[in-house]
């Protein structure tokens, strides 16, 4: 089952938003989502955080407490964009991912 959730409808979300990180890191029986938005100083730079880890259908873990570390930026020359070569996502003593590109 897919589910599509659009939000922030008529609010123009770049005069709220500083800059957000997002990913979703997916295998046949693993599913992480991530995302951090930082806002800006018109809302008090307050940041969001969400994760999501599932495995096949079951929750597993979801928290807003979590550490994102890159590393290895390189420019996708096809696409015009950057990424990171190394990528790893924590939860303190609860759980870490790592993806190497």
């Amino acid at each position: 089952m897919a589910i599509t959730i659009t939000w922030g409808s008529g609010v123009n979300l770049s005069k709220i938003i500083d800059c957000w990180q997002w990913g979703k890191i997916y295998t046949k029986t693993f599913t992480v989502i991530f995302a951090i938005i930082q806002l800006n100083k018109k809302m008090k730079n307050y940041k969001i955080a969400v994760f999501m880890l599932a495995e096949k259908d079951k929750l597993k873990n979801s928290t807003g407490e979590f550490i994102i570390s890159t590393k290895e930026i390189a420019l996708n020359t096809r696409i015009h964009s950057y990424y990171p070569k190394r990528f790893q996502l924590e939860i303190p003593s609860q759980v870490k991912v790592q993806l190497e590109i």
